[in-house]
Protein backbone atom coordinates (compact mmCIF):
# COMPACT_ATOMS: atom_id res chain seq x y z
CA UNK A 1 0.00 0.00 0.00
CA UNK A 2 1.64 2.77 -1.47
CA UNK A 3 -0.23 5.56 -0.73
CA UNK A 4 -3.27 4.30 -2.62
CA UNK A 5 -7.12 3.59 -1.51
CA UNK A 6 -8.15 1.33 1.07
CA UNK A 7 -11.55 0.68 1.63
CA UNK A 8 -13.35 0.72 4.76
CA UNK A 9 -16.56 0.02 6.50
CA UNK A 10 -18.25 2.97 4.84
CA UNK A 11 -19.28 3.27 1.46
CA UNK A 12 -17.10 5.67 0.64
CA UNK A 13 -13.87 5.06 -0.14
CA UNK A 14 -10.38 6.59 1.89
CA UNK A 15 -7.40 7.47 1.33
CA UNK A 16 -4.56 5.56 3.64
CA UNK A 17 -4.62 8.03 6.51
CA UNK A 18 -8.14 7.68 6.30
CA UNK A 19 -9.40 11.03 4.77
CA UNK A 20 -12.19 10.21 2.49
CA UNK A 21 -11.28 10.38 -1.59
CA UNK A 22 -13.39 13.77 -2.84
CA UNK A 23 -13.88 14.66 -6.45
CA UNK A 24 -13.74 17.66 -7.80
CA UNK A 25 -17.41 18.13 -7.95
CA UNK A 26 -17.36 17.83 -4.42
CA UNK A 27 -14.93 19.71 -3.34
CA UNK A 28 -16.69 23.06 -5.71
CA UNK A 29 -19.53 22.44 -4.06
CA UNK A 30 -18.27 22.22 -0.40
CA UNK A 31 -16.67 25.88 -1.10
CA UNK A 32 -19.46 27.42 -2.30
CA UNK A 33 -21.72 26.40 0.89
CA UNK A 34 -19.43 28.02 3.49
CA UNK A 35 -19.51 31.20 2.03
CA UNK A 36 -23.02 31.30 0.49
CA UNK A 37 -23.82 30.47 4.71
CA UNK A 38 -21.83 33.48 5.99
CA UNK A 39 -23.59 35.88 3.88
CA UNK A 40 -26.69 35.03 4.77
CA UNK A 41 -25.87 34.42 8.68
CA UNK A 42 -24.02 37.85 8.99
CA UNK A 43 -27.15 39.82 6.61
CA UNK A 44 -29.58 38.59 9.20
CA UNK A 45 -27.85 38.98 12.15
CA UNK A 46 -27.41 42.53 10.70
CA UNK A 47 -31.08 43.15 9.91
CA UNK A 48 -32.21 41.73 13.37
CA UNK A 49 -29.03 44.68 15.25
CA UNK A 50 -31.05 47.42 12.69
CA UNK A 51 -34.21 46.53 13.71
CA UNK A 52 -33.59 46.08 17.56
CA UNK A 53 -31.91 49.94 16.83
CA UNK A 54 -34.55 51.33 15.21
CA UNK A 55 -37.60 49.79 17.12
CA UNK A 56 -35.44 50.19 20.53
CA UNK A 57 -34.09 53.64 20.01
CA UNK A 58 -35.21 56.92 19.00
CA UNK A 59 -37.48 56.00 16.41
CA UNK A 60 -38.85 59.61 16.07
CA UNK A 61 -35.39 60.88 15.02
CA UNK A 62 -34.64 57.96 12.83
CA UNK A 63 -38.74 58.37 10.73
CA UNK A 64 -37.67 62.28 10.13
CA UNK A 65 -34.03 61.26 8.75
CA UNK A 66 -35.64 57.88 6.45
CA UNK A 67 -38.45 60.83 5.25
CA UNK A 68 -35.48 63.50 4.67
CA UNK A 69 -33.24 61.11 2.68
CA UNK A 70 -36.75 59.68 0.58
CA UNK A 71 -38.09 62.82 -0.04
CA UNK A 72 -34.69 65.00 -1.11
CA UNK A 73 -33.45 65.36 -4.56
CA UNK A 74 -30.93 63.06 -5.40
CA UNK A 75 -27.74 63.39 -3.92
CA UNK A 76 -28.47 65.70 -1.08
CA UNK A 77 -30.70 63.45 1.12
CA UNK A 78 -27.89 61.08 2.98
CA UNK A 79 -25.57 64.65 3.37
CA UNK A 80 -28.95 66.33 4.97
CA UNK A 81 -29.63 63.47 7.10
CA UNK A 82 -26.16 62.92 8.45
CA UNK A 83 -25.82 66.60 9.31
CA UNK A 84 -29.12 66.90 11.08
CA UNK A 85 -29.08 63.94 12.80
Amino acid sequence: MHGGDVSSDSSKPVKTNGMPLVTDEEKVKASLKIPIAFTFISLAIGTGIAFAIYEWGAKSKYDANITAVIISPPGEGLCFALAHG
